[in-house]
């Protein structure tokens, strides 16, 4: 391994999850490669104690990770390298000017997560509510005659609440996430003093705005969609409820609502596993399959461009970064997929136990079916996922060793 002197070191960071990637953009004179920060992020997971030096090896300027004294990787950040013009960041921002912007952009994101931990509360109360109006329901329904109504009347507290928490969570959403959300998107929003350096504006504008805001706005988004979900939930209860102990028995129609309630969520949770959680690589139901075949075919493409030899380092690291950007929304999606799928899974047990209950109903054994193919398909979906996932860490992990020993 070669050698690192300490009087070449640029810059160092004892806390791998602490690296400020705006010093080392500035070092550069660019953007960091995505295969570099991918790779921090990751032993930032399985090697807490690592740490990160970036310096030069002769005449290359490289990222070094250490554990101890055990090197972990190393990439090569640029060939040849001399000190851009401002390098490492710190002449910059030392300006009272530029501070003032700085901390208005943090304090941005800070009120963003603020407005994510407030709904995230909601978001839990939403849910225990839901649990709890569903047994409500069934109690309703079981009880029969008078029973079924404090039952009712309690669900429908519960439904008055959750109404009022969406309400809530909308305004924090809105006031707190998507305005400094929006205002940071906004161009010429910033008020950058006269001859700022253009890194330091992008490092605290475009660049902050895709690595640390858009993740908070995105994950905010969700959690108002699904306390929406909740409230659709405890509506279905209720109108359950009540044709339960208005039909007075387990009627055939009570049943019907019942099933046909549990196979619109199942069915709305699986639309969302199998579209919106590709984004724009999987629009359409069903078309996962094609998805998955577009990242698997785009990070093959990738790496055949890098192991063609023709490209300079800087191309391959621009291409290794484009498999990380398709990794890390694979990512994304196998953690939506899991969430929905806990959603999924329990509807098909509650179908499949009603069509056990009820095996001479025109509609629960049908259902039944149905749930276990579902879950078949959430099975298959999540294998080829990992399957894609696998294949694509192997490829930028033998694409890293192409370019460690690339020219620029």
């Amino acid at each position: 391994m070669a050698t690192m002197n300490k009087a070449d070191v640029k810059y160092e960071e004892k806390n791998i999850k602490n690296v400020d990637w705006n010093q080392v953009r500035a070092l550069m004179g660019k953007s960091v490669p995505t295969v570099a920060m991918q790779s921090v992020k990751a032993f930032g997971k399985s090697n807490p104690k690592a740490y990160v030096k970036v310096g030069l090896i002769k005449k290359d300027l490289y990222l070094r990770v250490k554990d101890g004294s055990k090197h972990l990787d190393d990439i090569k950040l640029a060939a040849n390298w001399t000190p851009p013009a401002g390098a490492g960041g710190a002449v910059d921002e030392r300006d009272t000017a530029v501070q003032g912007v700085v901390r208005q952009v943090k304090g941005m994101l800070a009120q963003m997560k603020d407005g994510e931990e407030h709904n995230k509360a909601k978001h839990k109360d939403a849910a225990a509510q839901a649990d709890e109006a569903k047994d409500r329901m069934d109690s309703a329904i079981r009880g029969l005659g008078g029973y079924g109504d404090p039952e009712i009347k309690a669900m429908q507290k519960l439904q008055t609440t959750v109404a009022r928490a969406k309400i809530d969570a909308q305004k924090a959403y809105d006031d707190e996430v998507f305005k400094p959300f929006s205002d940071l998107r906004t161009k010429g929003f910033l008020p950058w003093p006269t001859g700022t350096d253009p890194k330091v504006k992008k490092a605290w504008g475009s660049d902050f705005y895709q690595s640390s805001m858009k993740p908070v706005y995105s994950r905010s988004k969700d959690i108002l969609e699904e306390i929406s979900t909740f409230v659709e939930e405890i509506d279905d209860a209720v109108d359950t409820a009540k044709t339960g102990k208005r039909d007075g028995e387990k009627a055939a129609t009570t049943i019907d609502k019942k099933v046909t309630a549990l196979l619109k969520k199942m069915n709305a949770e699986w639309d969302e596993v199998s579209d919106r959680v590709f984004l724009s690589d999987g629009r359409g139901s069903g078309r996962y399959n094609d998805a998955l075949d577009g990242i698997r075919d785009f990070m093959k493409n990738k790496y055949d461009a890098v192991k063609g030899g023709t490209m300079d380092l800087e191309g391959q690291l621009q291409q290794l970064g484009n498999i990380g950007s398709k990794l890390t929304m694979l990512d994304k999606s196998m953690k939506g997929i899991e969430r929905r799928g806990k959603a999924i899974e329990t509807c098909a047990t509650e179908l499949q136990a009603l069509a056990k209950e009820h095996k001479t109903h025109p509609n629960a054994p049908a259902a039944g079916d149905t749930a276990k193919q579902m879950l078949k398909d959430l099975a298959a979906l999540k294998k080829r996922c990992a399957k894609e996932k696998k294949a694509g860490m192997e490829l930028l992990k033998k694409g890293k060793d192409k370019a460690k020993s690339a020219k620029a």
